[in-house]
């Protein structure tokens, strides 16, 4: 049994949050203990070990404070800890100092379905099996390339200040990420054939539009979807230069990108891996067609 302890003086929130939970039990061990005080918080995490901690406060900069530094000084520094906040610049500082290995960064506001699914995310990560973790194996330093290369897209261009990379987990058509846009592109070199896609929601989109096209988009058209190409293009470049140096000769290729992409059908092995940005979860997917040695 796993549990939870989730911090928030949202009464609204927190009952939003348990109805999408509960139904969760159901299917995984865990159960949730909620608070809205900095002393009751220290009380908790004093009393039990708990397996995930939920940071969702309008406490004063001081009391979180004193909170993620008692963090620090446990053995919460490796817990999935998710900090929701909309004046991260005030923590900065703190969290940079304390070097947690797992902290989730959302902006606030975060919807409670988008905290649920994160948390089970990360509590119970798929397990994957048979053939496919082999794919996984041999392409994990493949992988790292388009990791890397999307993070620094995202913090270059994108301007998100905060990106970090959950597990690799394996696709799984019955139940897939939920995203409106994909932008897609195809990968051919020397050892490697597949695909590249980075899958977006739309909320995380559109606060992308805003950042760098400054437009108020209020949802994905034909007419501003595009940019995804442009966005899969970039990271495409990064790692083409990295990999090329290692003998992939990846050529130019003409990205596309869809709208409300359907379920992927394929009997290729496919690799996601979340991106965890301030504006929310952003998917990559590495369709595996073929390795060559």
């Amino acid at each position: 049994m796993k549990d939870i302890l989730i911090l928030s003086e949202n009464k609204h929130w927190k009952a939003e949050l348990a109805l999408i939970l509960g139904p969760e039990t159901k299917k995984h061990p865990f159960k949730w203990t909620f608070i809205s005080n900095r002393t009751d918080t220290i009380s908790e995490l004093s009393i039990r070990y708990y397996d995930a901690i939920v940071l969702h406060s309008n406490l004063p900069v001081s009391h979180l404070e004193i909170i993620f530094k008692y963090l620090a000084s446990t053995d919460y520094k490796n817990a999935p800890i998710f900090f929701i906040t909309d004046h991260f610049e005030d923590f900065r500082a703190v969290v940079e100092q304390q070097h947690f290995s797992n902290l989730i960064l959302l902006s606030a506001p975060v919807e409670a379905e988008v905290i649920a699914k994160e948390i089970i995310h990360r509590l119970f990560p798929k397990k994957t099996e048979g053939p496919a973790d082999k794919n996984i194996k041999i392409n994990l330093e493949f992988l790292k390339v388009f990791i890397d290369s999307t993070k620094y897209i995202l913090q270059s261009f994108c301007q998100f200040k905060n990106v970090q990379h959950g597990k690799p987990y394996l696709y799984n058509d019955k139940t897939p990420p939920d995203l409106a846009l994909e932008g897609q592109i195809e990968l051919t070199s020397t050892f490697f054939e597949g695909k590249f896609i980075i899958g977006f929601p739309e909320k995380v989109y559109l606060e992308i539009l805003k950042l760098v096209l400054a437009q108020e988009d209020s949802a994905i058209t034909k007419e501003n979807a595009d940019f995804a190409g442009e966005i899969v293009n970039m990271v495409y470049g990064q790692a083409k230069n990295i990999l090329n140096s290692s003998g992939h000769n990846f050529d130019k290729v003409i990205p596309t990108y869809e709208i409300n992409p359907p379920t992927h059908k394929t009997a290729n092995p496919i690799v996601i891996v979340p991106l965890l940005t301030d504006a929310g979860t952003i998917e990559l997917l590495v369709e595996v067609k073929k390795i060559k040695t």
